[in-house]
């Protein structure tokens, strides 16, 4: 609309010029001379008009060399003028195009509203009609704006299914390079959360934890209730939806079943999916033939998705899993920057850094739950040397050990708390933890110091990461998403990168680069 403008603008300084050339050459073109009373002789008149008319002569020559520049220039101007004329014929074209489809589901529209008013029956009051005119230009205008929002290089829908919010993050980075790889939508899925005493899982928007638009500084993002309600009906009605997965697998509830993707088989996938309202029709399998489809970094890979699964063909692709590595590639982790959290997270984590805690403060994240010391056992048996987030710390060349899956109280308190806490001379100590928080053995150790042990109660897994994300000094857990996800934060979506360490890392001086 604003080049339209534009243009219009700049054919009303074209007209106004064209004026003030023809005013100009009236002005100072053909002269009219009043010849003086009447001579004394014929000779001294003769002569006298000669001299005027050559001196009309030379006026009419300069007004020659002038009309020839000026059709010059009306040449110039004409040719300018038929240019822009092709481009507004160019963008009619598609304003036709636009409005003819725009016009078929107006009509559409119209035609049930005059089945349900009755409109032919002649008895329709004046004010019912103007209601009606109201009512359609709203909803041209709704399918205008619908119209341009929707992608034109189609969209990515994904099940955040693999654990928790430390692990659906890392597969966040991963969905972001994807999309940005692909130039398609990335449709922000709610979050999957756990809670004892819930069968199914729990969903939760996206735009509770996080805001949208730093996210839209890097590619395109819809949340995904927005999704459904404005864009699925349009270009993925419930006939067209197929589920995306590796490979066909055996259903986990009945073997008798053909293999597929078996989408909405088991917790949370059923819930996840039911949460839009979302079923599939079919399957495909986009690696029966591409193996190598998780290397989105690769240009090969990038192309090959083009030609499988082109846009026109296929404007949504549906993942029950992200397509995306775990842990998120190294490569992946400066995406971070553009996750900021939300206004009602940062209010309530400032709100308790201030009233809660003395600046300068140590954030410290414990891991010591149940379910952590079964995994950690698989490190104490060699079973692994690398353990999700365990990168962090070990590098391509370092062995994870036992003590950075679950360090010891000796190795809480003595080799990484105290020993920060002198350095820095901080006043507090903020602890963040999934079941010991180790607040009374903490406080004992550090009173000499006259520093104040906090955690918070109730406990909020976001606000706490918050919080952690704002600490002066932040020490983790080597082999945790959440503390890598913590670590990230500080380092990308901080103004100024923050100091962070971790638990038993320094028994290995290599580390010390990593971070």
């Amino acid at each position: 609309m604003f080049a339209s403008k534009n243009r219009t603008i700049g054919k009303g300084c074209f007209v106004v010029q064209l004026f003030n050339l023809m005013t100009s050459l009236t002005g100072s073109g053909y002269r009219y001379t009043r010849l003086d009373d009447l001579p004394s002789s014929s000779a001294e008149f003769f002569a006298d008009t000669l001299q005027k008319q050559q001196i009309i002569l030379t006026d009419q020559d300069r007004d020659l060399e002038k009309v020839g520049d000026s059709v010059q220039l009306l040449k110039n101007m004409s040719s300018r003028i038929g240019t822009e004329l092709e481009e507004q014929s160019i963008m009619l074209d598609d304003l036709s195009t636009d409005m003819e489809r725009t016009g078929i589901k107006m009509d559409e529209m119209m035609k049930k509203i005059a089945k349900v008013t009755n409109m032919n029956d002649g008895i329709l009051s004046i004010k019912i009609r103007m209601s009606l005119s109201f009512l359609s230009l709203f909803c041209f205008i709704t399918l205008l704006w619908i119209d341009d929002f929707t992608s034109a290089t189609g969209y990515v829908v994904y099940c955040p299914c693999m654990g928790r919010f430390g692990n659906q993050m890392e597969h966040f980075l991963g969905m972001l390079a994807f999309v940005k790889a692909l130039n398609r939508t990335l449709v922000l899925p709610p979050f999957i959360e756990y809670y004892p005493k819930k069968k199914r899982a729990i969903m939760v928007d996206f735009d509770k934890y996080f805001l949208v638009e730093p996210l839209r500084n890097f590619h395109t993002m819809i949340i995904m209730r927005d999704f459904i309600k404005e864009i699925a009906p349009n270009i993925w009605p419930p006939n067209k939806r197929k589920a995306f997965c590796w490979q066909p697998r055996q259903s986990i509830y009945d073997t008798k079943k053909l293999s597929g993707c078996h989408a909405k088989e088991g917790n949370p996938f059923d819930a996840f999916w039911d949460y839009s309202n979302i079923s599939f029709i079919g399957d495909v399998y986009y690696a029966s033939d591409f193996p190598e489809a998780h290397l989105i970094d690769l240009a090969s890979s990038r192309k090959k998705w083009n030609e499988k699964f082109p846009a026109d063909r296929y404007p949504v692709l549906s993942f029950i899993s992200a397509p995306a590595a775990f842990p998120a590639r190294t490569g992946h982790h400066h995406l971070q920057k553009y996750l900021y959290w939300s206004k009602a997270v940062m209010t309530e984590a400032n709100k308790y850094v201030v009233e809660s805690l003395e600046r300068p403060f140590i954030g410290i994240h414990l891991r010591n739950g149940i379910d952590w010391e079964n995994l950690c056992q698989m490190v104490s048996r060699n079973e692994t040397d690398k353990l999700f987030g365990s990168a962090i710390c070990t590098g391509d060349s370092s062995k994870l050990t036992a003590e950075m899956c679950l360090p010891s109280l000796e190795t809480d308190n003595k080799f990484e708390v105290t020993k920060k806490a002198r350095k820095l001379k901080v006043r507090s100590v903020f602890v963040s933890s999934d079941r010991n928080h180790y607040i009374d053995e903490l406080r004992q150790e550090l009173a000499p110091l006259q520093i104040v042990v906090q955690r918070r109660h109730p406990e909020n897994l976001h606000v706490n990461l918050a919080i952690l994300s704002m600490a002066d000094h932040f020490i983790g857990n080597c082999v945790s998403t959440l503390s890598a996800f913590i670590y990230r934060q500080r380092k990308y979506a901080s103004s100024i990168p923050k100091h962070s360490s971790f638990f038993a890392q320094n028994y290995f001086i290599g580390n010390k680069d990593e971070l």
